[in-house]
């Protein structure tokens, strides 16, 4: 196949600007070589100008640990030792005993189970989907939820539409609750600290590695995606970080801050760890080892390696009142001046979730860049006569 290079076009920089026509607003084209654009839906908006940050100085970056799994009858805490992206990558990350509980619901075009798997020891529950028409096995995308309060999360909550619609287009689909959701283990942190939703980020990474260890027929681990919206955008920026070579593929969707500061002083000062985060923590670092810093994935953006997607809604605050879509914006300059290879997409019509068309045209958009990555990696495969199979 010939490989298309895509390039974020976002004219005049550093500013945005925005073309005005009858039905098409465009904030970010995405060039082909072969001429051909990506562009957005919407009215015309008046210009938005934004100046994007000094980049942060760098922080340390260590290698990628090579992990044997221990005795199985002493599981590996389910925390890393330090609250550090460094630390997540390091760590041992061992999923196992992936297990299909019941059968949720089953359409002319694909079936859903309930599954739990084990994160280092926690027992977390799960949404695991697959078609039921066509030839096997399927690649594999794991969705990331978004945040949603504790006591009004239910299995699978909040990935219904995505996960019917990657099932319906042949993939092997993997939700994760995260510890604490559903009927998911606690997981409890004694240490106490906000930790930039590193812990989810154990559940996600373990999930894939609970059901590829399993290696049911449906999936195909060679072939590996990854979807996040919202908390879960962060939560995959945590995975592309740390473990840069996992996924072929990555869509962000409405994402949180890549700046674990920005999203504590947001949402998470009221919460019971939020005064002792303070107390030993302080407020935003502006430089050096700071741990804001270390437990940020925007610190680590360098690192990634992942083909991305990024994709926001309305800049004016009023339809995305939950995650500033600025934030979006700010994370597509740094991945630009960081010459990463991703494609921005904006949506100005359309809130925190986004509503059809722009939902079906945002799906539609990350089938083909999936399909389009997997395409390529089996290409470097063959070339290099290796397996990319990451465990």
């Amino acid at each position: 196949m010939t490989r298309l290079l895509l390039l974020l076009t976002l004219l005049p920089f550093p500013a945005l600007a925005l073309w005005g026509g009858d039905t098409i607003t465009v904030i970010a084209t995405v060039q082909h070589t072969d001429s051909t654009s990506l562009t957005t839906r919407g009215e015309a908006l008046s210009p938005v100008t934004y100046t994007p940050p000094s980049p942060p100085p760098p922080a340390s970056v260590a290698p990628v640990a090579q992990v044997a799994p221990p005795a199985p009858d002493v599981p590996p805490s389910p925390h890393p030792p330090e609250l550090t992206i460094m630390s997540f990558r390091q760590m041992p990350l061992i999923g196992t005993d992936f297990q299909l509980i019941a059968e949720r619901q089953r359409t002319d075009t694909h079936v859903e189970y309930d599954i739990t798997y084990r994160s280092n020891g926690l027992l977390i529950t799960g949404v695991y989907a697959h078609p039921t028409v066509g030839e096997g096995p399927w690649p594999v995308v794991i969705l990331n939820h978004g945040w949603y309060p504790l006591d009004k999360y239910t299995s699978g909550h909040g990935m219904a539409r995505e996960r019917a619609f990657f099932a319906d287009h042949g993939y092997a689909v993997l939700h994760s609750d995260y510890r604490e959701h559903a009927g998911s283990d606690t997981g409890h942190d004694p240490r106490n600290l906000y930790d930039g939703t590193l812990g989810y980020s154990v559940d996600s990474f373990n999930a894939i590695q609970a059901l590829c260890t399993a290696r049911p027929a449906q999936a195909d681990c060679d072939r590996l995606a990854l979807f996040g919206h919202s908390m879960g955008g962060d939560i995959g920026l945590n995975l592309l970080t740390a473990h840069p070579t996992t996924f072929d593929a990555a869509t962000l969707y409405a994402p949180a801050h890549t700046d674990a500061w920005h999203n504590f002083n947001r949402w998470k000062h009221d919460y019971p760890y939020g005064p002792n985060t303070l107390e030993h923590w302080g407020e935003a670092p502006t430089h050096g080892e700071h741990p804001w810093r270390l437990v940020s994935s925007g610190t680590y953006l360098d690192e990634i390696q992942t083909p991305t997607l990024l994709f926001v809604g309305a800049l004016d605050g009023e339809k995305d009142t939950d995650v500033p879509a600025q934030w979006g914006v700010e994370l597509a300059f740094r991945l630009r001046t960081l010459q990463k290879n991703f494609d921005f997409v904006y949506y100005p019509q359309s809130g925190h979730f986004f509503d059809d068309p722009d939902w079906t045209d945002m799906m539609q958009r990350t089938h083909t860049h999936f399909q389009w990555n997997f395409d390529q990696q089996v290409e470097q495969t063959i070339e290099d006569d290796t397996t990319l199979y990451p465990y």
